[in-house]
């Protein structure tokens, strides 16, 4: 589960370890403080070579990203295929140094994401037919979040279909350069996650500003090398995890001030739950107000069991089944007060815990305003 609606603060804690509420990335504003220290300083510490490629504008130098990586390039909407070409020519040369130094490499592509605009031939083979060129690109969905153009479910069925033109544009990407690796001999841990999702008109909404299922469940896999079989892990797990799980593959120690929980263990085949626990709180965060026009108030949800809270502030409280309602259509928050006043202490505590522990984050002067992207 992603802990934010966008790639600032979820890529903050991607690297960081620690959620939204305590890295205090959460504003177009803002940059990542020096206080935390970041995976790529982690795993340089252990001996790794370490690079960040990324095509998206909230990922950059002047946001903190570039922090402990020995090469980093940001190049704003860049194709998988341009970051894949300089990821694999920097790993040619840390081998040609030293062809037994690990290394790390963050690719953050920019495919899928609106705008919904694939390369061929995907677009013949999931989106053929969709004539108007305007359709999918970022001032259309733009304008569709605004609620400046009217949608329809047709205009979505259009839009789900570019969207899925350009996943298969980026897997076919990533699979050319899982080839590439293989030809060099390589075979490393390789972890695949996303920064969030995206709203195609489920709760009325459009682009990934919610914090409903369709912006906050991600795709979440990691293969070990000569892994050949797969296995499904039924507990909630969440983008703060990632650094302490990679870490422990590299060998470290796990720092007590990261919010997330190695799974390793879930990796080696324990079907162990969190810290003797059945289940543990996963908590996200949305704190953009007045984005793009939007007067939007800061929002907070918990998923725990089969439950999931939606609580916007200051005192809208929502509550789906996860089990017997994936989409959260059916607020039962009024059916069950008691268990909903139960959840919302249990956030509002997890909140709390989270802001003491806060640190700085640092604000920077923005030329125009990014893309809430």
């Amino acid at each position: 589960m992603a802990q934010s609606s966008w790639t600032r603060p979820t890529v903050a804690t991607l690297l960081t370890g620690v959620g939204p509420i305590k890295h205090g990335v959460h504003r177009a504003e803002h940059s990542l403080g020096a206080e935390l220290r970041l995976l790529p300083e982690r795993l340089r510490e252990l001996g790794y070579a370490t690079a960040g490629f990324t095509a998206n504008g909230n990922v950059q130098e002047k946001f903190g990203f570039d922090r402990g990586f020995d090469e980093f390039w940001f190049h704003n909407r860049a194709t998988a295929e341009q970051l894949v070409e300089r990821a694999l020519g920097w790993l040619d040369d840390v081998r040609a140094e030293d062809p037994d130094r690990p290394f790390f490499a963050m690719i953050l592509s920019i495919e899928p994401h609106d705008g919904y605009e694939p390369a061929e031939p995907f677009r013949a083979r999931y989106a053929d037919g969709i004539d108007d060129v305007e359709v999918g690109t970022v001032e259309f969905v733009r304008q569709l979040r605004l609620k400046q153009r009217a949608s329809s479910p047709d205009l979505v069925a259009q839009l789900l279909r570019l969207y899925d033109a350009e996943i298969a544009w980026n897997d076919h990407v990533f699979g050319e350069f899982r080839r590439q690796l293989e030809a060099r001999g390589v075979n490393p841990v390789t972890v695949v996650i996303a920064d969030h999702g995206e709203e195609f008109g489920e709760h009325g909404r459009f682009g990934h500003l919610s914090l409903y299922r369709e912006v906050l469940d991600v795709p979440f896999f990691i293969r070990l090398p000569g892994q050949t079989e797969g296995r499904h892990v039924g507990a909630p797990v969440q983008q703060a995890d990632i650094v302490p799980t990679l870490v422990e593959l590299a060998g470290g120690e796990i720092a007590e001030e990261v919010d997330g929980l190695s799974l390793v263990p879930f990796l080696r085949g324990s079907r162990r739950r969190f810290a003797g626990a059945d289940s543990r709180p996963v908590v996200s965060v949305s704190l953009l107000t007045g984005e793009d026009v939007l007067e939007l108030r800061p929002q907070y949800s918990l998923v725990l069991d089969e439950w999931k809270l939606v609580w916007t502030k200051p005192a809208t409280v929502q509550l789906f089944d996860r089990v017997n309602d994936p989409e959260e259509l059916v607020d039962l928050a009024n059916e069950d007060p008691a268990l909903t006043r139960r959840l919302l202490r249990i956030l509002q505590d997890e909140v709390r815990r989270a802001e003491l522990q806060a640190v700085e984050s640092n604000e920077v002067a923005l030329d125009e305003r990014p893309a809430v992207n």
